[in-house]
């Protein structure tokens, strides 16, 4: 359809327009939006993040829909090296705040694991892991949010509260 057609045009775009971050942004907006493939979405706005003068929210963006489909570890990678490459002081001090945010995942994801491998069923809480000493503590929210837990899936996020 439509969709194909514009992502096949994108993509000789990207190939030809290397320097240009707008094709690689436009084609992870279609597969986010459209295709509903968030890992080539995470592809693209990744791309586009690299190129010289690439807003920086397309990596924080990559970042999010990363942790969301559970490849956490490969966001922090992201946004230490996009906070190691910035002298923006305003950027870096958000940058900060979305480690450690994906951090705390990280960390609950990891006990979540470690519950399952022991106990063979997902925690009712994340204050099981707490109560059973798979966490020391629920690690600190950089937002003033909560990690938002759901017991079906097993899956971790973070919420943010208006600052």
């Amino acid at each position: 359809g439509m969709e194909s057609n514009a992502i096949e045009l994108l993509e000789l775009s990207a190939t030809h327009r290397d320097w240009d971050w707008n094709p690689q942004w436009f084609l992870g907006f279609d597969y986010i939006h459209f295709l509903n493939d968030k890992a080539k979405a995470v592809e693209h706005l990744r791309k586009a993040s690299e190129i010289d003068g690439a807003p920086p929210i397309f990596g924080l963006l990559a970042a999010r829909i990363e942790q969301g489909i559970g490849q956490t570890q490969n966001s922090i990678t992201m946004l230490k090296a996009m906070y190691a490459q910035s002298d923006n002081e305003e950027l870096k001090a958000e940058l900060k705040k979305r480690i450690d945010a994906h951090t705390g995942v990280y960390v609950i994801e990891q006990s979540i694991a470690g519950f399952r491998a022991k106990f063979g069923r997902q925690p009712e809480s994340l204050d099981t892991l707490v109560d059973s000493g798979f966490l020391t503590a629920i690690p600190d929210h950089p937002y003033d949010g909560r990690y938002v837990y759901d017991p079906k899936t097993g899956t971790v996020d973070y919420s943010f509260r208006p600052q």
